[in-house]
């Protein structure tokens, strides 16, 4: 048997081990169980592209239709337009759809990315039940419901304090006089729908990354089989750079944000 052969025939063998090795930082916790009891996650996939739309929308056009009836979406009442209001408009039309973008990236991402610490080497063959009770772990952890709860009463918490405490330009929707006359549907609508709906998002977002830290970190003290000699310079773990991308389109998101305040 040639070299080819051998080689294909131990990854053959490899198949069994893998072909349920799958950790998604999504799929099946809690905020995706909610959203497809709710139908908005299909039976398969992810609606990852209906989900971006439908939140954009559910958050966005209540505004602009209020607007357009009170004569606030152009020059506005009290020379306060819709229109100005850009950390509205950066939440609901780019942070908010770009946060449930980055869930289909990383549905897409992270089971690949652990499939090939085994098809590389990385893992050796004999530590593969090992490395599939490890990701069982996470797995479990991902599936608590604790991490949801304290999500929740942060978004209560935040939304609460933000309507009581805080007069930000997003909520002080101004009277003829131009003093404040207190929230009209407009300011009500961003702290009950728009705040809640991206806080929850953020913060279900910091939690998966907490994830893929106890991961990084269960996997540093696992018995891989590093190659110093090998040409990513890094014994073969340059691969792992890439896990940080699925994280790009939060930090977009987040800095959509901050720029438009």
């Amino acid at each position: 048997m040639g070299l080819s052969e051998e080689s294909s025939a131990g990854e053959h063998n490899l198949l069994p081990e893998i072909s349920d090795l799958e950790l998604s930082l999504v799929r099946d916790d809690v905020g995706f169980r909610i959203q497809k009891r709710l139908g908005l996650i299909p039976v398969k996939g992810m609606g990852t592209a209906r989900r971006a739309v439908i939140f954009a929308a559910i958050s966005w056009l209540p505004l602009v239709i209020w607007s357009l009836l009170t004569g606030r979406l152009g020059e506005g009442v009290g020379h306060d337009s819709f229109y100005s209001h850009f950390g509205i408009h950066a939440r609901c039309l780019i942070a908010i759809p770009m946060l449930v973008i980055a869930e289909g990236i990383a549905q897409k991402s992270v089971p690949p990315w652990l499939c090939y610490c085994v098809e590389s080497g990385l893992v050796p063959a004999d530590r593969i039940p090992q490395f599939r009770a490890l990701v069982a772990s996470i797995v479990r952890i991902r599936d608590s419901v604790l991490p949801w709860i304290v999500i929740f009463g942060l978004v209560v918490a935040w939304a609460t304090a933000g309507a009581v405490f805080n007069r930000l330009e997003d909520i002080s929707w101004m009277n003829d006089e131009g003093a404040a006359a207190g929230l009209t549907f407009g300011g009500w609508w961003f702290v009950i729908v728009i705040r809640p709906l991206f806080t929850a998002l953020l913060l279900a977002w910091l939690w998966r990354a907490c994830l893929v830290f106890i991961l990084v970190r269960k996997l540093s003290r696992f018995p891989l089989s590093l190659v110093p000699s090998h040409p990513d310079r890094m014994a073969g773990l340059g691969f792992v750079e890439r896990l940080t991308f699925i994280f790009s389109p939060v930090a977009f998101a987040i800095s959509t944000v901050a720029a438009a305040s």
